[in-house]
């Protein structure tokens, strides 16, 4: 399964450099050419190289088209 993602790079940056890095993540329902491009301009301006990503399944991300589960539907979330 393949998530559809952006990368926002610092245009002053050489392959050389080493800088720090942020994802950014959209809240339920959202999709990461919403808000976060936005967000991640800013950040990106400020030195930071940005990652924002559609979850599986919104936005161009590939996966079934559905709602989110509640967390404790999530198999990794039971209590046992």
């Amino acid at each position: 399964m393949k998530l559809s993602g952006d990368l926002f790079v610092p245009d002053d940056i050489a392959s050389s450099d080493r800088r720090a890095g942020i994802v950014l993540a959209h809240g339920y329902t959202g999709v990461k050419d919403l808000y976060l491009p936005d967000n991640a301009r800013v950040l990106n301006e400020a030195g930071y190289v940005v990652l924002t990503f559609d979850y599986k399944g919104w936005g161009v991300s590939e996966g079934a088209r559905s709602r989110l589960a509640h967390i404790a539907a999530s198999p990794t979330c039971r209590r046992p």
